[in-house]
């Protein structure tokens, strides 16, 4: 598109990004604040060995708590953001990066221990491996404080 910044698709296979920055006005559950698509109507999706491939393929990709329901009432993909984004980063107010398509991932204000061994905070792939875990979700809560 026109007016997508330079650079931004790049070397990468995904057309599509999102970048979201705010705080919240009430404690979220990470288990509620979820990622995805709700559709209107079912999902016209290709049977057997496609779809057990295309299934297996989208759970790999967003992590666990993924909900998939193509058919039906309230037809839709979701899961948990935090088990799901590309990357997180929550900062103090006045701290929040400013170049928002080169964010690095860094929970540690929301949970001091998602260190790696190094020190340094957990990768993407790491925090979305911890938190695709509904035990490692249960009781975490994004706050009002942080950006």
């Amino acid at each position: 598109m026109v007016n997508t910044p330079a650079g931004v698709f790049d070397g990468k296979r995904r057309q599509m990004s999102m970048t979201i920055q705010g705080k919240f006005k009430q404690l979220v559950s990470s288990d509620s604040l979820m990622l995805g698509s709700e559709f209107q109507r079912s999902l016209k999706l290709p049977a057997g060995a496609i779809l057990g491939r295309a299934v297996t393929w989208l759970v790999q990709k967003m992590g666990g708590g993924v909900q998939l329901r193509p058919v039906g009432d309230n037809p839709h993909i979701l899961a948990p953001i935090i088990a799901a984004a590309q990357v997180i980063n929550v900062s103090q107010p006045g701290q929040e990066p400013t170049d928002l398509l080169n964010v690095e991932e860094d929970m540690t204000l929301f949970d001091a221990t998602l260190v790696g061994r190094n020190g340094r905070p957990l990768c993407p792939g790491k925090r979305r491996c911890h938190f695709s875990s509904k035990s490692n979700r249960e009781g975490c809560v994004f706050d009002t404080e942080h950006v």
